[in-house]
């Protein structure tokens, strides 16, 4: 099981992997919240300060361990409380090596181990663990980075030879459950709903009587399931509670139905995702530097306008950006984190808010004679617009404050991304205002990316701040 990255916890920003044992169906019925779910974890004291958290998870400061519970504890964690999709590789295996797995498990149940969050993480150990039964290496000695995300292409490598996946299913967050509903609805079944939430469930003047019956139960299948939602972000909330109950209640006095089929388009797996390191060659066209050759490596990348499940969101570390030019080499860039949320999963109602929030801590070469480096914390945060599956822009207020010049600047920015299946661009202006007089600058930036195989995309980055700069160039994913 891979559970996708979720960016309002550093230690979960990189996904999570673990293992689901299926159990047999029950009368006929199959439940998979009742399957047994091992997972791999520190055990971190409540309420840890978060700068002794990153530093114990990066030097082995905590105790580790696998645990068993139903699948039901796991999917209220990542699913319902965290808002975070779940895929499940079901695995084509034996009875004798199920068994096999199972005995190995008993065995090390609550074994205590020492955790690196950088490489001897659930993904190592998880992967570990199956290489019991599968007899195949799927985790190498763990050098410095081992992502959850690497079993998943490594699964992917060896089912080609071996048929080892029997299938691959998508568990959807709530969150994106209750979108998918709402996107499904009519515009005139929106228009009530938003009524009937916004009149507390009072059905007088919401235009609920105009509607057909279908289309009466849609829409309190839809509202129903919209305070559910919220409950489980607030599940002590009464006033929720008895909305949804007055939303069913209503629903029960109309005919059986069921529920529409949800349909999830776009989806990516996890092995169909780039490869979570990359390195790339570029040509800096900058007149300049015409002869320049831009080299960069990140050990963690999620890129914007790569092939990942953030749905256009970002997640880069330790991107280091090197300039070679005239036999020489120089440091151009080096972001130690970079990150980009955009809320693509609003719905447009009263409690909720959809807030998308940006962060970049960098250094960078200026572009002064001089060759001095600015290092500098940029973060903001604004809303996004979702018109299609394929579109997106977004409107953030952002400020920053620079080493060099030294100053703090208010920046106003709008951008867009598109994504047309092979190629995906995005764009973004930006107004700095600056507490430094000489510095109020519009910037603005475009890139341009399209896979030419499965591990090497084609990207073109252009920008403006007091010079044109122009990079086109190779990047390698593994």
């Amino acid at each position: 099981m891979f559970v996708t990255g979720y960016l309002g916890n550093p230690a979960s920003s990189f996904g999570h992997s673990f293992i689901k044992l299926n159990r047999p169906s029950l009368y006929g019925e199959k439940n998979d919240l009742f399957d047994f779910a091992v997972s791999y974890g520190a055990d971190v004291p409540d309420n840890e300060n978060i700068f002794l958290y990153m530093y114990r998870g990066v030097f082995g400061g905590y105790v580790a361990r696998f645990t068993d519970k139903y699948f039901y504890t796991q999917d209220l964690v990542y699913s319902s409380n965290e808002f975070r999709d779940i895929w499940e590789y079901e695995l084509n295996l034996s009875n004798q090596q199920v068994r096999l797995f199972q005995l190995h498990l008993w065995e090390v149940l609550n074994k205590r181990f020492q955790y690196y969050f950088l490489n001897q993480n659930c993904g190592y150990e998880v992967s570990r663990l199956l290489q019991v039964v599968l007899e195949q290496d799927l985790a190498e000695p763990p050098y410095t980075w081992f992502a959850p995300i690497e079993t998943f292409h490594t699964l992917s490598d060896q089912n080609q030879n071996d048929s080892l996946i029997k299938k691959v299913s998508f568990h959807p967050s709530e969150r994106k459950k209750i979108y998918q509903k709402y996107q499904q609805l009519s515009s005139k079944e929106r228009d009530v709903s938003q009524q009937l939430i916004n009149q507390k469930v009072q059905f007088v003047e919401t235009g609920f009587d105009s509607l057909s019956q279908e289309e009466q139960i849609e829409v309190l299948h839809f509202v129903a399931a919209y305070y559910g939602y919220l409950l489980f972000k607030e599940p002590d909330n009464d006033v929720y509670q008895s909305l949804k109950r007055k939303a069913l209640l209503a629903r029960f006095q109309l005919p059986i139905k069921g529920e529409n089929e949800l349909v999830y388009k776009g989806l990516v797996k996890p092995d169909e995702n780039d490869q979570p390191s990359v390195f790339s060659v570029k040509a800096d066209l900058y007149e300049k530097n015409e002869d320049a050759l831009l080299l960069s490596y990140a050990p963690y990348a999620l890129e914007m306008l790569g092939r990942n499940n953030l749905s256009g969101n970002e997640l880069v570390v330790l991107k280091t950006k090197l300039d070679v030019y005239e036999q020489k080499v120089s440091l151009k860039r080096f972001d130690l984190i970079n990150i980009k949320s955009f809320d693509r999963f609003h719905i447009p109602l009263n409690e909720e808010l959809g807030i998308s929030w940006q962060l970049d801590v960098a250094l960078e070469r200026t572009e002064s004679d001089k060759q001095d480096y600015d290092g500098y914390v940029f973060g903001g945060a604004g809303k996004t617009w979702s018109p299609s599956r394929n579109w997106m822009t977004y409107a953030m207020l952002n400020g920053a404050a620079h080493s060099f010049p030294s100053r703090v600047a208010v920046l106003p920015e709008v951008g867009t991304r598109l994504d047309l299946g092979g190629v995906k661009a995005w764009a973004s202006v930006k107004k700095e205002l600056s507490t430094d007089e000489r510095i109020q600058d519009w910037l603005w930036q475009a890139k341009i990316s399209t896979h030419l195989a499965k591990d090497i995309a084609l990207k073109v980055d252009v920008s403006h701040r007091v010079h044109l700069n122009s990079e086109i160039g190779l990047a390698f994913y593994f």
